[in-house]
């Protein structure tokens, strides 16, 4: 139980982390174009 509560949460940082990763890409394309 305890582990399958871990590994949710190891992926619940991993997606929280890619989210700002693409969220920042986006923000620098749209700043190039402008």
């Amino acid at each position: 139980m305890m582990l399958g509560y871990i590994l949710v949460e190891d992926i619940f940082d991993e997606m929280s982390q890619n989210i700002s990763y693409i969220k920042l890409n986006c923000y620098l394309k749209e700043g190039r174009k402008s």
